[in-house]
Protein backbone atom coordinates (compact mmCIF):
# COMPACT_ATOMS: atom_id res chain seq x y z
CA UNK A 1 0.00 0.00 0.00
CA UNK A 2 2.74 2.43 0.94
CA UNK A 3 4.60 1.37 -2.18
CA UNK A 4 1.58 2.31 -4.38
CA UNK A 5 1.20 5.59 -2.55
CA UNK A 6 4.84 6.44 -3.16
CA UNK A 7 4.52 5.57 -6.84
CA UNK A 8 1.47 7.81 -7.17
CA UNK A 9 3.30 10.70 -5.53
CA UNK A 10 6.20 10.17 -7.88
CA UNK A 11 3.90 10.22 -10.93
CA UNK A 12 2.21 13.38 -9.61
CA UNK A 13 5.55 15.11 -9.15
CA UNK A 14 6.64 14.20 -12.67
CA UNK A 15 3.33 15.45 -14.07
CA UNK A 16 3.71 18.77 -12.26
CA UNK A 17 7.23 19.15 -13.57
CA UNK A 18 6.02 18.47 -17.11
CA UNK A 19 3.23 21.05 -16.77
CA UNK A 20 5.70 23.60 -15.48
CA UNK A 21 8.11 22.84 -18.27
CA UNK A 22 5.43 23.12 -20.96
CA UNK A 23 4.11 26.35 -19.45
CA UNK A 24 7.60 27.75 -19.30
CA UNK A 25 8.21 26.92 -22.94
CA UNK A 26 4.93 28.52 -23.91
CA UNK A 27 5.85 31.70 -22.05
CA UNK A 28 9.19 31.82 -23.75
CA UNK A 29 8.02 31.24 -27.31
CA UNK A 30 4.57 32.65 -28.01
CA UNK A 31 3.78 33.07 -31.70
CA UNK A 32 2.49 36.55 -32.57
CA UNK A 33 0.32 37.08 -35.62
CA UNK A 34 2.28 39.65 -37.66
CA UNK A 35 -0.66 40.60 -39.91
CA UNK A 36 -2.11 43.37 -37.70
CA UNK A 37 1.36 44.93 -37.50
CA UNK A 38 1.77 44.70 -41.27
CA UNK A 39 -1.69 46.21 -41.80
CA UNK A 40 -0.79 49.09 -39.44
CA UNK A 41 2.43 49.67 -41.41
CA UNK A 42 0.65 49.59 -44.76
CA UNK A 43 -2.14 51.90 -43.54
CA UNK A 44 0.37 54.54 -42.55
CA UNK A 45 2.15 54.16 -45.91
CA UNK A 46 -1.15 55.29 -47.51
CA UNK A 47 -1.22 58.35 -45.24
CA UNK A 48 2.45 59.08 -45.87
CA UNK A 49 2.21 59.31 -49.65
CA UNK A 50 -1.02 61.33 -49.55
CA UNK A 51 0.15 63.85 -46.94
CA UNK A 52 3.27 64.64 -48.97
CA UNK A 53 1.07 65.33 -52.00
CA UNK A 54 -1.48 67.61 -50.31
CA UNK A 55 1.17 69.71 -48.56
CA UNK A 56 2.77 70.24 -51.97
CA UNK A 57 -0.54 71.71 -53.14
CA UNK A 58 -0.75 73.94 -50.06
CA UNK A 59 2.72 75.25 -50.88
CA UNK A 60 1.86 75.89 -54.54
CA UNK A 61 -1.29 77.77 -53.57
CA UNK A 62 0.44 80.08 -51.12
CA UNK A 63 3.48 80.59 -53.37
CA UNK A 64 1.39 81.64 -56.37
CA UNK A 65 -0.62 84.02 -54.20
CA UNK A 66 2.58 85.60 -52.92
CA UNK A 67 3.84 86.17 -56.48
CA UNK A 68 0.54 87.83 -57.41
CA UNK A 69 0.80 90.20 -54.43
CA UNK A 70 4.31 91.29 -55.46
CA UNK A 71 2.84 92.96 -58.54
CA UNK A 72 1.42 95.68 -56.32
CA UNK A 73 4.00 95.57 -53.52
CA UNK A 74 6.37 98.33 -52.43
CA UNK A 75 10.12 98.24 -51.77
CA UNK A 76 9.60 96.23 -48.56
CA UNK A 77 8.36 93.32 -50.67
CA UNK A 78 11.76 92.79 -52.28
CA UNK A 79 13.66 93.70 -49.11
CA UNK A 80 11.87 90.95 -47.21
CA UNK A 81 13.25 88.44 -49.73
CA UNK A 82 16.90 89.30 -49.03
CA UNK A 83 18.57 86.55 -46.99
CA UNK A 84 20.18 87.40 -43.66
CA UNK A 85 23.23 85.43 -42.48
CA UNK A 86 23.98 85.25 -38.72
CA UNK A 87 27.63 85.96 -37.91
CA UNK A 88 27.90 83.02 -35.50
CA UNK A 89 27.24 80.43 -38.20
CA UNK A 90 28.77 79.61 -41.57
CA UNK A 91 25.66 77.86 -42.88
CA UNK A 92 22.51 79.26 -41.25
CA UNK A 93 20.32 81.87 -42.89
CA UNK A 94 17.01 83.62 -42.31
CA UNK A 95 14.65 86.13 -43.88
CA UNK A 96 13.48 89.44 -42.36
CA UNK A 97 9.87 88.32 -42.74
CA UNK A 98 8.73 84.73 -43.16
CA UNK A 99 6.07 84.63 -45.84
CA UNK A 100 3.35 82.02 -45.61
CA UNK A 101 4.66 79.96 -48.54
CA UNK A 102 8.00 79.58 -46.69
CA UNK A 103 6.21 78.44 -43.53
CA UNK A 104 4.26 75.90 -45.58
CA UNK A 105 7.47 74.67 -47.21
CA UNK A 106 9.13 74.17 -43.82
CA UNK A 107 6.02 72.40 -42.59
CA UNK A 108 6.16 70.11 -45.60
CA UNK A 109 9.82 69.30 -44.92
CA UNK A 110 9.02 68.58 -41.27
CA UNK A 111 6.17 66.26 -42.25
CA UNK A 112 8.44 64.44 -44.68
CA UNK A 113 10.99 63.82 -41.92
CA UNK A 114 8.35 62.69 -39.42
CA UNK A 115 6.59 60.48 -41.98
CA UNK A 116 9.88 58.77 -42.76
CA UNK A 117 10.40 58.12 -39.05
CA UNK A 118 6.89 56.73 -38.52
CA UNK A 119 7.17 54.57 -41.65
CA UNK A 120 10.45 53.10 -40.46
CA UNK A 121 9.04 52.56 -36.98
CA UNK A 122 5.92 50.71 -38.16
CA UNK A 123 8.08 48.58 -40.46
CA UNK A 124 10.39 47.66 -37.58
CA UNK A 125 7.40 46.69 -35.42
CA UNK A 126 6.18 44.42 -38.23
CA UNK A 127 9.62 42.82 -38.50
CA UNK A 128 9.72 42.19 -34.77
CA UNK A 129 6.24 40.67 -34.74
CA UNK A 130 7.02 38.40 -37.69
CA UNK A 131 10.18 37.09 -36.07
CA UNK A 132 12.24 37.97 -39.17
CA UNK A 133 14.45 40.28 -37.12
CA UNK A 134 16.48 37.83 -35.04
CA UNK A 135 19.73 39.71 -34.56
CA UNK A 136 20.02 42.13 -31.62
CA UNK A 137 22.88 44.08 -33.22
CA UNK A 138 20.80 44.69 -36.35
CA UNK A 139 17.91 45.92 -34.22
CA UNK A 140 20.19 48.24 -32.22
CA UNK A 141 21.41 49.88 -35.43
CA UNK A 142 17.89 50.24 -36.85
CA UNK A 143 16.61 51.72 -33.58
CA UNK A 144 19.58 54.12 -33.41
CA UNK A 145 18.89 55.32 -36.96
CA UNK A 146 15.18 55.78 -36.21
CA UNK A 147 15.92 57.76 -33.07
CA UNK A 148 18.26 60.05 -34.99
CA UNK A 149 15.58 60.55 -37.64
CA UNK A 150 13.02 61.29 -34.92
CA UNK A 151 15.29 63.94 -33.42
CA UNK A 152 15.75 65.53 -36.86
CA UNK A 153 11.97 65.50 -37.33
CA UNK A 154 11.47 67.13 -33.92
CA UNK A 155 13.85 69.95 -34.82
CA UNK A 156 12.18 70.39 -38.21
CA UNK A 157 8.91 70.74 -36.29
CA UNK A 158 10.60 73.42 -34.13
CA UNK A 159 10.62 71.12 -31.10
CA UNK A 160 13.85 71.39 -29.17
CA UNK A 161 14.64 68.58 -26.69
CA UNK A 162 15.41 69.53 -23.11
CA UNK A 163 18.43 67.24 -22.96
CA UNK A 164 21.45 67.06 -25.34
CA UNK A 165 20.80 63.40 -26.14
CA UNK A 166 17.31 64.19 -27.46
CA UNK A 167 15.96 61.11 -25.67
CA UNK A 168 12.56 62.76 -25.09
CA UNK A 169 11.97 62.46 -28.84
CA UNK A 170 13.49 59.01 -29.33
CA UNK A 171 10.91 56.89 -31.14
CA UNK A 172 12.39 53.91 -29.28
CA UNK A 173 12.63 54.74 -25.58
CA UNK A 174 15.23 53.14 -23.33
CA UNK A 175 12.63 50.79 -21.85
CA UNK A 176 11.21 49.87 -25.26
CA UNK A 177 14.70 49.21 -26.63
CA UNK A 178 15.50 46.82 -23.79
CA UNK A 179 12.12 45.11 -24.24
CA UNK A 180 12.85 44.69 -27.96
CA UNK A 181 16.19 43.00 -27.22
CA UNK A 182 14.47 40.62 -24.83
CA UNK A 183 11.71 39.92 -27.35
CA UNK A 184 14.24 39.04 -30.05
CA UNK A 185 15.95 36.61 -27.67
CA UNK A 186 12.89 35.05 -26.00
CA UNK A 187 9.92 35.79 -28.34
CA UNK A 188 7.65 36.47 -25.36
CA UNK A 189 4.54 38.44 -26.20
CA UNK A 190 4.69 40.60 -23.08
CA UNK A 191 7.99 42.08 -24.26
CA UNK A 192 6.35 43.13 -27.53
CA UNK A 193 3.57 44.79 -25.51
CA UNK A 194 6.23 46.66 -23.51
CA UNK A 195 7.76 47.97 -26.75
CA UNK A 196 4.47 49.55 -27.82
CA UNK A 197 3.51 50.92 -24.40
CA UNK A 198 7.05 52.21 -23.87
CA UNK A 199 6.89 54.20 -27.11
CA UNK A 200 3.31 55.47 -26.78
CA UNK A 201 4.28 58.71 -25.06
CA UNK A 202 6.57 59.92 -27.83
CA UNK A 203 4.10 58.81 -30.55
CA UNK A 204 1.42 60.88 -28.79
CA UNK A 205 3.81 63.82 -28.41
CA UNK A 206 4.59 63.92 -32.12
CA UNK A 207 0.97 63.40 -33.17
CA UNK A 208 -0.31 66.14 -30.85
CA UNK A 209 2.25 68.62 -32.15
CA UNK A 210 1.38 67.79 -35.76
CA UNK A 211 -2.29 68.42 -35.00
CA UNK A 212 -1.43 71.84 -33.54
CA UNK A 213 0.74 72.60 -36.57
CA UNK A 214 -2.00 71.62 -39.03
CA UNK A 215 -4.46 73.92 -37.25
CA UNK A 216 -1.99 76.82 -37.53
CA UNK A 217 -1.65 76.16 -41.26
CA UNK A 218 -5.46 76.23 -41.55
CA UNK A 219 -5.52 79.63 -39.85
CA UNK A 220 -2.88 80.90 -42.28
CA UNK A 221 -4.76 79.53 -45.30
CA UNK A 222 -7.88 81.40 -44.20
CA UNK A 223 -5.86 84.60 -43.76
CA UNK A 224 -4.46 84.10 -47.25
CA UNK A 225 -8.00 83.71 -48.57
CA UNK A 226 -9.00 87.03 -47.02
CA UNK A 227 -6.02 88.71 -48.70
CA UNK A 228 -7.11 87.30 -52.05
CA UNK A 229 -10.78 88.22 -51.80
CA UNK A 230 -10.30 91.91 -50.93
CA UNK A 231 -9.14 92.92 -54.43
CA UNK A 232 -11.85 90.72 -55.98
CA UNK A 233 -14.55 92.52 -54.01
CA UNK A 234 -13.03 95.86 -55.00
CA UNK A 235 -12.95 94.84 -58.68
CA UNK A 236 -16.56 93.68 -58.55
CA UNK A 237 -17.69 97.03 -57.09
CA UNK A 238 -16.04 98.89 -60.00
CA UNK A 239 -17.20 96.59 -62.79
CA UNK A 240 -20.55 96.22 -64.52
CA UNK A 241 -22.29 93.59 -66.62
CA UNK A 242 -20.24 90.65 -67.90
CA UNK A 243 -17.11 91.83 -66.07
CA UNK A 244 -18.87 91.36 -62.76
CA UNK A 245 -19.77 87.81 -63.69
CA UNK A 246 -16.09 87.08 -64.39
CA UNK A 247 -15.17 88.31 -60.91
CA UNK A 248 -17.90 86.13 -59.40
CA UNK A 249 -16.60 83.12 -61.31
CA UNK A 250 -13.09 83.77 -59.99
CA UNK A 251 -14.44 83.99 -56.44
CA UNK A 252 -16.42 80.75 -56.78
CA UNK A 253 -13.33 78.93 -58.11
CA UNK A 254 -11.26 80.34 -55.25
CA UNK A 255 -13.88 79.25 -52.71
CA UNK A 256 -13.80 75.71 -54.09
CA UNK A 257 -10.01 75.55 -53.96
CA UNK A 258 -9.73 76.88 -50.41
CA UNK A 259 -12.56 74.66 -49.16
CA UNK A 260 -10.71 71.62 -50.55
CA UNK A 261 -7.41 72.77 -49.03
CA UNK A 262 -9.06 73.12 -45.62
CA UNK A 263 -10.62 69.68 -45.99
CA UNK A 264 -7.19 68.18 -46.73
CA UNK A 265 -5.88 69.74 -43.52
CA UNK A 266 -8.82 68.30 -41.57
CA UNK A 267 -8.02 64.86 -43.02
CA UNK A 268 -4.35 65.29 -42.11
CA UNK A 269 -5.31 66.04 -38.52
CA UNK A 270 -7.54 62.95 -38.43
CA UNK A 271 -4.76 60.80 -39.91
CA UNK A 272 -2.17 61.59 -37.25
CA UNK A 273 -4.71 61.43 -34.44
CA UNK A 274 -5.72 57.99 -35.69
CA UNK A 275 -2.11 56.89 -36.08
CA UNK A 276 -1.43 57.49 -32.38
CA UNK A 277 -4.76 55.94 -31.35
CA UNK A 278 -4.17 52.83 -33.44
CA UNK A 279 -0.73 52.46 -31.93
CA UNK A 280 -2.30 52.33 -28.48
CA UNK A 281 -5.07 49.97 -29.63
CA UNK A 282 -2.50 47.63 -31.19
CA UNK A 283 -0.74 47.32 -27.84
CA UNK A 284 -4.02 46.80 -26.01
CA UNK A 285 -5.15 44.12 -28.48
CA UNK A 286 -1.84 42.30 -28.20
CA UNK A 287 -1.96 42.43 -24.41
CA UNK A 288 -5.54 41.11 -24.23
CA UNK A 289 -5.10 38.45 -26.94
CA UNK A 290 -7.65 40.19 -29.21
CA UNK A 291 -5.46 40.95 -32.23
CA UNK A 292 -8.17 39.42 -34.40
CA UNK A 293 -10.46 42.37 -33.62
CA UNK A 294 -7.80 45.02 -34.31
CA UNK A 295 -8.58 47.01 -37.47
CA UNK A 296 -7.01 49.90 -39.38
CA UNK A 297 -9.69 50.51 -42.01
CA UNK A 298 -10.40 53.99 -40.60
CA UNK A 299 -6.72 54.94 -40.92
CA UNK A 300 -6.62 53.56 -44.47
CA UNK A 301 -9.77 55.53 -45.34
CA UNK A 302 -8.25 58.83 -44.19
CA UNK A 303 -5.24 58.16 -46.42
CA UNK A 304 -7.52 57.43 -49.37
CA UNK A 305 -9.54 60.55 -48.58
CA UNK A 306 -6.34 62.62 -48.70
CA UNK A 307 -5.43 61.10 -52.05
CA UNK A 308 -8.90 61.86 -53.42
CA UNK A 309 -8.73 65.48 -52.25
CA UNK A 310 -5.32 65.86 -53.84
CA UNK A 311 -6.75 64.76 -57.20
CA UNK A 312 -9.45 67.43 -56.84
CA UNK A 313 -6.74 70.08 -56.46
CA UNK A 314 -4.71 68.96 -59.49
Amino acid sequence: MNRNKGANLCILAIALLLVGYISGCAAISVSTDPRPFEEYRDAFAEVQSSSDEVLTKDYEYTYQNFLQRTEEGDISTIQNLLMVFPEESFYLWDLPSEELYIKIKRTQQAFTALNSTFAGYTNLLAQLASGSLIDVDTFDQLAKDLNENALSAARALRLEPKEPSGKSFAIFSVLATEAARLYIEKKRKDYLVEIITGNQEVVDRFANHVVRLVKLVAIDIKAEYNNQTRPLVLRWSKETGRSRIEVVEELIALNSEVATLLETLRSLEQSYTLFARKHRELGDALSSNTLGSFYVSDLINTGKRLSSLYKELK
